[in-house]
């Protein structure tokens, strides 16, 4: 059975989430760790680690508006990857959540992409498990993602108060976040 705990910077496993932010994600998906822990203190926001038998697995970063769920981060630990745990926490999330619609952005799977074989399965896994494609994307830096939804549609001004919760106001104009239904 799955156990789950708060992320905070006296958990043991925190030097191991701060070095799998920085190694599992491209550059352009990376928010500065102030503003993550900073957020990670407001009643909006879910920084989760989760455990087998006292093992660590991995850990998910959510933000919650009314009833929208954005999945900013989920790793798994990389010796522990295909072994059922991704399902297990989304089974997890999809629980705790299960009144709000929740999407995520994915790397969009793209021709010319450097790792096209990592984009599929990603994508593969999330459909596998109940995420649909409403063909909307984002570009943040340059960088293009697809957002997937679990649970209907989430509209795009539903998304960006999303990221204006997690950016703050004042930043928000200057992250370059592109919203739209169609390819940016």
């Amino acid at each position: 059975m799955l156990e789950v705990k708060t992320v905070t910077k006296r958990l043991k496993e925190f030097p191991l989430i701060k070095k799998m932010l920085k190694t599992d994600f491209p550059p352009a998906e990376q928010a500065p760790r102030v503003i993550l822990m900073n957020k990670a203190k407001k009643s909006y926001t879910d920084f989760l680690a989760y455990y087998d038998n006292g093992i660590f697995v991995g850990f998910t970063y959510l933000i919650t508006n009314k009833d929208i769920t954005y999945l900013l981060y989920f790793a798994v630990c990389e010796d522990l990857r295909s072994k059922g745990y991704g399902a297990v926490i989304l089974n997890y999330l999809h629980e705790k959540f299960k009144h709000n619609r929740i999407f995520l952005n994915i790397e969009e799977v793209k021709d010319g992409a450097p790792n096209p074989e990592q984009r599929i399965r990603r994508r593969n896994f999330y459909i596998k498990h109940g995420y649909e494609s409403f063909n909307s994307f984002m570009s943040v830096r340059g960088e293009s993602y697809e957002v997937l939804t679990y649970g209907g549609n989430v509209a795009v001004s539903e998304q960006k108060s999303i990221f204006k919760l997690l950016a703050g106001k004042a930043l928000f104009p200057f992250i370059g976040f592109k919203l739209g239904q169609n390819r940016q």
